[in-house]
């Protein structure tokens, strides 16, 4: 959840809640933890491949997040 809350943070802090869904980033969060048992900011390129590979939509969003900040 630490990691769900830096990336609202960051994305808060630069463009406001309205550029900010936490429920999109809960689910990039949860499908990349349940898909490959590890933290998203663990991952490997290839393990972010994968997570991306089946939830696009949720990484795009997670990435634009990230890229924030």
């Amino acid at each position: 959840m630490d990691f769900i809350n830096g990336v609202f943070e960051a994305a808060g802090a630069t463009l406001g809640i309205v550029n900010a869904n936490k429920d999109l980033i809960k689910l990039a969060y949860d499908s990349a933890v349940q898909l490959t048992g590890k933290e998203p900011k663990d991952l490997t390129n290839e393990e972010w491949e994968q997570v991306r590979s089946k939830y696009p939509k949720a990484v795009e969003y997670l990435e634009r997040a990230l890229a924030l900040h």
